[in-house]
């Protein structure tokens, strides 16, 4: 099930009084924060929609399509790791990855948490030091929702 067919059930659960907590909007950090071209690693398929939603082109997103570059960037962030941005379930590859690049770099800092009773909890980095093609611009401890 995608992202856009849980907001429709969502919607419709709403519409009928069933109880469900629509989660917080995962994108907005993202959205207010990230710089064209600045590049973001994230897997393939519910947190595209928050690429959607925070107007992010596909096109600047490393995923599991992109095939040599994704797993060089999974198996040795410290080399291919360039992305200045990450969105990652918990325990994932992609936040898998970033604790091996934290030992030696590049080092990413977790901007933001949304835990949602029964979900995956969501987690957005930010690289600490400058990517290649963008520098940081948010300054903020990670909190959670």
């Amino acid at each position: 099930m995608g992202v856009q067919d849980q907001l429709a059930a969502i919607d419709m659960l709403e519409r009928i009084g069933g109880e469900f907590r629509r989660p917080p909007r995962m994108d907005s950090r993202l959205a207010a924060n990230y710089a064209p071209g600045s590049g973001v690693i994230y897997s393939f398929g519910d947190l595209t929609g928050v690429l959607r939603e925070a107007h992010i082109p596909l096109r600047e997103g490393l995923h599991e399509g992109n095939d040599v570059a994704w797993e060089s960037a999974l198996k040795r962030p410290d080399l291919f790791l360039h992305e200045q941005w990450a969105l990652a379930f918990s325990g994932d590859a992609v936040s898998t990855a970033l604790l091996k690049a934290n030992r030696r770099g590049p080092h990413y800092q977790p901007r933001k948490q949304i835990i949602v009773k029964g979900a995956p909890v969501v987690e957005i980095y930010e690289r600490s030091e400058p990517s290649p093609s963008g520098s940081s611009v948010l300054g903020t401890p990670a909190r959670r929702e």
